[in-house]
């Protein structure tokens, strides 16, 4: 039998070295992640945490199923900025699809009201959780720092009221930790109502955390 002859045609590289290189990894990460329905909050958050938003409301678009696969945030986040964080928290919670979060290291300030508007939160064994009253500063003259204050004496109000009723916590306890940076570890957690579960397993994660 006569040998098989595969011809391979050469590949011209001159002028596309861009169509031979790797894919940018955070880019593949994101979406295949995107496509199990895992989305992740990692470092501060910013303006482009607001794709969280964008993308929930399109998985909604695209899913009108019955019983819908949940979504999964990944939160491991110090916090950031309080208009894309009440963004996001507004979303997780007017989605029609439930939305599960996970503490994956840390879920601090507006990482941790995130984590907790989850419909089931889960954390991992060597997380902690961070609440506070917030930090911030007012510019302008005395008219404006004035009405400015006012604003963030609502805000905080406001954001009190949502760990209170996310928790479980009685008024008597938050107030004994509201005015000062409470870190919460993973045994915490669950104690004080953060938490409903903690995981042990990735599987968790990938099956919806059931």
């Amino acid at each position: 039998m006569e040998g098989l002859e595969i011809n391979i045609p050469e590949i011209e590289t001159q002028g596309s070295v861009a169509t031979m290189q790797l894919p940018d990894i955070d880019l593949f990460d994101y979406w295949n992640l995107l496509s199990n329905r895992i989305l992740t909050i990692d470092g501060e958050i910013g303006d482009w945490d607001y794709h969280i938003v964008k993308s929930i409301i399109n998985i909604n678009i695209a899913d009108r199923s019955e019983n819908p696969k949940p979504i999964i945030i990944l939160v491991n986040s110090p916090g950031g900025l309080l208009n894309v964080t009440n963004s996001i928290i507004d979303a997780i919670q007017m989605s029609r699809i439930p939305v599960y979060t996970v503490n994956m290291g840390e879920a601090l300030s507006g990482g941790c009201l995130i984590f907790l508007a989850g419909e089931k939160r889960f954390t991992t064994r060597r997380s902690w959780c961070m609440c506070h009253a917030g930090s911030g500063g007012l510019s302008g003259n005395y008219n404006e720092t004035k009405e400015q204050s006012k604003v963030w004496d609502y805000q905080v109000k406001v954001m009190g009221e949502y760990i209170v009723e996310r928790t479980g916590l009685d008024t008597k306890t938050y107030n004994k930790y509201k005015n000062k940076d409470w870190w919460i570890n993973a045994d915490q957690q669950i104690e004080f109502g953060f938490a409903t579960k903690m995981i042990q397993s990735i599987n968790e994660i990938i099956g919806g955390a059931e």
